[in-house]
């Protein structure tokens, strides 16, 4: 049975993705802190003015800034993938399958056919028996 596990090295370098809190506090207190590039004497105007497209992606930098910071972090944590086998020993046994495929067996009394039908439950068959798939011989006469 096969298994892909993900872990990381260093797990603990985590707790530095706490960080990006104190980054995004820090933002959010310099954006309402509100120091004016330009000053007017009264924002009257300024107030009603609708709020465009450019007045939302100011952010961008800073949304890129903490993934850049946060992709950092897990980088340093060093993720890493390993594939897992699951080796069990069960002890099978020999199964030999007589199919008879005369013209009889193409006979159109069952739907579908009578070889199709034993397709059919030879397949389900062998997929019920896991420990044994390497060990079931066929003989069509």
């Amino acid at each position: 049975m096969f298994q892909e596990i993900l872990r990381f090295e260093n797990p603990r370098m985590l707790w530095l993705l706490l960080v990006i809190v104190p980054m995004v506090g820090y933002y959010i207190f310099r954006t309402f802190q509100g120091r004016a590039a330009v000053q007017i004497s009264s924002i009257e105007g300024v107030a009603s003015a609708r709020r465009t497209a450019k007045y939302w992606l100011r952010h961008i930098p800073f949304i890129l800034r903490c993934s850049m910071v946060a992709l950092m972090i897990v980088v340093i944590a060093r993720p890493q993938t390993s594939e897992h086998y699951n080796n069990t020993n069960a002890e099978g046994i020999d199964i030999v399958m007589a199919l008879d495929i005369s013209g009889s067996m193409l006979a159109r009394d069952f739907q579908p056919d009578r070889m199709e039908a034993a397709k059919k439950i030879t397949s389900q068959f062998i997929i019920e028996r896991p420990t044994d798939r390497s060990r079931i011989g066929s003989i069509c006469r």
